[in-house]
């Protein structure tokens, strides 16, 4: 991606955290995105259906201040239970994806980004950038842990009825 725009080096974020939950059980999240939920300051539509390979997400930003990100990005690979790859078509350049592997009973989510921002959100910190994916995969592993310790519960309920 980098060479069709100019020669200047992306800027990298690579964030890993682990889930208590196979990869079987984090995938649908990515796949019919309730993960939105997760990032902060985020709204998000999809363009077209079914979601895979081909299909346009539309973000907005709304960050404090008044101030708006706007940028759409197209799914170039996806391998379910594994890893999906997207890259910016509008608003800057960017490619990033989530990759899956099973850990001691849970899932290694291993998310890399790299992008260049435009105008002046070039002077937003790479830190700041790490920071909000952090935060983003953060909660998401908590809605993802919460609700599968639920459906846990749940099931060894049902058994001790039968």
């Amino acid at each position: 991606m980098a060479a069709q725009h100019t020669n200047r080096k992306l800027q990298q974020v690579e964030v890993i955290i682990h889930i208590d939950a196979l990869p079987e059980i984090v995938w649908p999240y990515m796949s019919d995105l309730p993960f939105l939920a997760a990032l902060p300051f985020t709204t998000m539509e999809v363009i077209g259906k079914p979601v895979g390979v081909g299909t346009v997400y539309r973000w907005t930003f709304a960050l404090p201040l008044g101030l708006t990100f706007r940028f759409d990005e197209v799914v170039t690979e996806w391998v379910e239970n594994e890893r999906i790859a997207y890259r910016a078509i509008s608003g800057w350049e960017m490619e990033a994806g989530p990759v899956f592997t099973p850990e001691r009973g849970g899932t290694r989510f291993h998310f890399a980004l790299r992008y260049r921002l435009p105008g002046l959100w070039k002077l937003t910190p790479r830190w700041l950038m790490e920071l909000g994916c952090r935060q983003g995969l953060e909660n998401l592993r908590k809605m993802i842990e919460a609700k599968s310790n639920r459906e846990e519960m749940r099931n060894a309920h049902r058994a001790e009825l039968h």
